[in-house]
């Protein structure tokens, strides 16, 4: 066992804090608690087009780990436990088969807070997140963003650039598409995105933005 020696003349006044209990406590929680909350969300698991015909998947468990920690670092093997869950097929209302399926290997956290992937020992950096709600930037003179934050989900921004006058939206940090065809995507037809968002216009507004967007085009 190795021992660590102190050679400082000041002599440490507080204890140190046990600085993963949080990440032992917050993933012995979600092998009790949110595996099973997640089997609850999915099942049953429906087959396309048939009602009658879908899988129950109940009472998941975790088994014991095949190896050690020790034998996992020495042989490159992960460290982990096998999820087992048992599985109930029904069709027309009648159990037709019931049996324990084996579904994953669930990688197991070490007393001292690490995991073991094929041998090696990793860590979990903790990372500040932003809260939830809405964030509007100005990167550029003439480049605006609105940021969605919501608490579960895709991210939602949309970008407007008065140089070059258009409006896009990106999803979950992407590829960023025309806001007319996100708004296509969630069911408008082009008069409904016209009623709802157009306004009357005077007509040398308009050539003054016709004649922007030809030297955009031209440039």
């Amino acid at each position: 066992m190795t021992q660590r020696r102190s050679y400082g003349r000041v002599l440490p006044r507080l204890e140190p804090p046990d600085f993963i209990a949080h990440q032992l406590q917050s993933y012995e929680r979600f092998l009790r608690e949110g595996i099973p909350q997640v089997f609850a969300e999915v099942s049953p698991i429906r087959a396309p087009g048939r009602e009658d015909l879908y899988l129950e998947l109940l009472d998941p468990s975790l088994g014991e780990p095949r190896y050690d920690e020790w034998e996992c670092r020495d042989r490159d093997l992960t460290y982990a436990a096998p999820l087992r869950a048992t599985g109930r097929l029904w069709v027309e209302g009648k159990l037709r088969q019931e049996a324990e399926l084996y579904l994953a290997d669930i990688p197991l956290m070490t007393p001292r807070g690490t995991f073991i992937i094929n041998g090696t020992e990793n860590v979990i950096v903790s990372e500040l997140v932003r809260s939830p709600g809405l964030y509007i930037t100005q990167d550029e003179p003439h480049l605006f963003r609105a940021h969605f934050l919501p608490e579960q989900g895709a991210w939602l921004e949309i970008e407007l650039d008065t140089k070059r006058w258009s409006l896009k939206v990106r999803l979950d940090r992407r590829a960023t598409v025309p806001v007319t065809t996100y708004l296509r995507s969630l069911g408008m037809d082009t008069p409904e995105i016209l009623r709802r968002y157009s306004q009357e216009v005077p007509v040398e507004a308009l050539e003054e933005l016709l004649s922007r967007w030809k030297a955009v085009l031209l440039a």
